[in-house]
């Protein structure tokens, strides 16, 4: 059998096998779709039994269809005490307050931790709770080429260049803005119509490549001059080709997925995306170091190591879909709230102007100023808070639902496997083999937690941070604790949460101090999907845009 590196330099190759195996692929997801063998067939393959915890008050089935169709809704009827029957929300008796509970997916149990045993569950160690196992399930790293969730090297950079040097990369991504946004956004004498997040997807993608690649963008003639479009598309597709084909892998049962995963189309394209990365980072190595990761993480790997350029490559698209497309939700789900509630533009550019100046002729990026725009650190985490942000995703998404939409996640976060039994203080039992996650998306909507938790407040957190130094402290869009785990729980928690921060700050500063926003008048398109724990940005979501009109 072929070796996954052998693998992606033949991809190219082999157009007829994929065209046939696409026509094959769209057959059967007919028939799939048709009589929604999504839920039964996983069920009958691979039938799991539930532990000893409480569930919904209905057939495994039935949570399995729901958790396909709204898998947030479900987690937080189980949460408080809603439940969910073939997709009619009904008030009903059940609560779990402070307990470990289950929900069905149409793999088997979910078990969800309350934040009461958050701290206990973070205790355990890798080699009982594991984060590296619980990765390699989701994104079946045996068969797709996603990158080793264990690549310490990539880790070890992020932390002691990425996110200690912040001040640095800061200035290159506002270096680098200052060509990408006139390619972008132009100017927009009056209201006009435009899809927003294809817009931020490309200048994200290319500030992602200059950090980890060193590509320069620079300008020409007001286009951006990039060194390698090619390698930028990729990045902005790759994690859609990604899931789609651990979808229809997902299908079949474990022993038949090295043989199934040649019948899937995009499992040939991830392979092909795996294989551009491989020669696209051997080039960047060519050039001199740019302050980029290829080149810090180069330097950390073993000489053995160093001429695997496949392995680096694919490192390079697991970190840049963790970086980008998580990051680009953000700030697209951030614009979509200011044109919601333009009311709030008014205060930011005010604040804005008080910490920075005037548009245009910026202080040099110190991290004590982006620190000082605290109401829109709080706009930006009450988006978080209501649409999801950059945790962990849960499970992959169908084909049908990446054709408008982007990946990213929100529902749960703390994907974890259980590798050794675990029993907890309350006596709940673990057997090795759960998967543990963290209610992230219920949490949020706890009204005990959050007042009025479905209504938008873009100063809950500034007016939090009043309160004390401790709550000031606590309730920073980057912090994390057991009641806002959009970045991860524990010592895994996302490691470049600051530079995100930072990148979603500049790019938001740049579109609120240049331009007004507001929704399309009757439009009711909406702005996520759901399925199967994830959040699927709608891409072509429309807002109204103009040019800044100072009274």
């Amino acid at each position: 059998m072929l070796s996954l590196p052998e693998l992606a330099s033949i991809a190219h190759k082999l157009l007829v096998p994929f065209s046939i195996a696409f026509i094959f692929t769209i057959s059967v997801c007919t028939i799939i779709c048709s009589v929604d063998l999504s839920i039964l067939l996983p069920s009958i393959l691979r039938p799991q039994k539930g532990l000893a915890l409480p569930s919904l008050n209905q057939s495994r089935w039935m949570q399995a269809r729901c958790w396909k169709d709204n898998a947030a809704s479900l987690v937080q009827q189980a949460y408080i005490k809603i439940v969910c029957s073939d997709a009619v929300l009904t008030v009903f008796l059940l609560q779990f307050p402070g307990k470990v509970f289950q929900v069905f997916d149409p793999d088997g149990p979910q078990v969800f931790i309350p934040p009461n045993l958050m701290d206990e569950i973070e205790a355990f160690p890798d080699n009982v709770l594991s984060i590296s196992d619980g990765v390699k399930e989701l994104f079946q790293t045996e068969h797709t080429m996603f990158p080793d969730p264990g690549n310490q090297e990539w880790i070890t950079w992020t932390k002691q260049n990425l996110d200690k040097n912040v001040a640095k990369y800061s200035a290159i991504v506002k270096q680098e803005l200052s060509g990408l946004f006139p390619w972008q956004f132009q100017r927009y004498g009056g209201w006009q119509p435009i899809q927003a997040h294809p817009k931020l997807v490309q200048i994200v993608a290319a500030i992602a490549s200059r950090i980890f690649l060193g590509h320069p963008i620079g300008t020409k003639e007001g286009q951006p001059s990039r060194k390698n479009p090619e390698w930028i598309m990729a990045t902005i597709t790759y994690p859609r080709d990604l899931f789609i084909a651990i979808y229809f892998l997902n299908f079949w049962p474990r022993w038949l997925r090295s043989v199934a995963k040649y019948m899937i189309p995009h499992m040939w394209v991830s392979w092909m995306h795996a294989g551009l990365a491989a020669r696209v980072v051997e080039e960047a190595l060519q050039h001199p170091a740019n302050g980029d990761a290829a080149h810090g993480v180069y330097e950390m790997l073993s000489e053995e190591k160093k001429n695997d350029y496949l392995s680096q490559g694919r490192a390079q698209l697991g970190f840049a879909m963790a970086g980008m497309h998580t990051t680009i939700r953000v700030i697209s789900q951030a614009l979509f709230d200011l044109a919601e509630h333009p009311e709030y533009i008014p205060m930011l550019r005010e604040e804005i102007k008080k910490v920075w100046g005037p548009r245009d002729a910026y202080k040099e990026p110190i991290m004590e100023q982006f620190a000082s725009l605290k109401k829109l650190d709080s706009f930006m985490k009450e988006s978080m808070r209501l649409h999801g942000g950059v945790s962990e995703s849960m499970l992959p998404s169908p084909l049908s639902s990446f054709q408008n939409q982007t990946l990213t996640n929100e529902k749960a976060s703390f994907r974890r496997k259980v590798l050794q039994p675990i029993t907890l203080s309350d006596g709940t039992f673990l057997p090795p083999g759960t998967s543990v996650y963290f209610p992230t998306h219920a949490l949020s909507h706890d009204p005990s937690i959050f007042p009025d938790p479905d209504k938008f407040d873009g100063l809950r957190f500034y007016k939090l941070r009043q309160r004390s130094q401790a709550d000031a402290n606590k309730h920073q869009f980057t912090a994390i604790d057991n009641h806002a785990t959009y970045f991860g729980a524990g010592r895994h928690a996302c490691p470049g949460r600051t530079f995100a921060g930072v990148l979603a700050k500049w790019i938001l500063i740049a579109l609120v101090t240049r331009y007004d926003f507001k929704i399309i008048e009757g439009d009711s398109t909406p702005r996520d999907f759901q399925f199967s724990g994830l959040l699927l940005v709608n891409t072509k979501k429309m807002i109204m845009i103009r040019d800044r009109v100072v009274v």
